[in-house]
């Protein structure tokens, strides 16, 4: 299994996604949080399809830290099911991937 990973997230507005992100980086959860939108989400919920505007939230990390990384997602996430995928790097810039190791600690 892969060492490094990048995990999704969304959030329903820009301030949310800054709050996550600066909790998990103060916390040394993820190395780097990059956010963007708004984007567009359509989705099926409780049986209607649901279309709104979402802000993306990506965060560079080591998979041993996934699960703390999760559980700091969801306790500042507001939604009830949130969107927290995890997917494995499997190749990268030996530099920036021991910078995201020593910003680990």
């Amino acid at each position: 299994m892969t060492e490094y990973i990048q995990v999704f997230s969304s959030v329903v507005n820009r301030d949310t996604a800054e709050k996550i992100g600066e909790s998990v980086i103060e916390k040394k959860l993820a190395a780097i949080v990059q956010i963007t939108g708004p984007v567009k989400s359509m989705y099926m919920w409780n049986g209607s399809i649901l279309k709104g505007e979402d802000w993306r939230i990506v965060m560079k990390t080591k998979r041993a830290l996934y699960e703390s990384l999760e559980a700091e997602i969801k306790r500042l996430h507001p939604y009830g099911v949130p969107e927290i995928l995890a997917m494995p790097v499997l190749e990268g810039n030996k530099d920036y991937l021991n910078w995201i190791s020593k910003e680990l600690g």
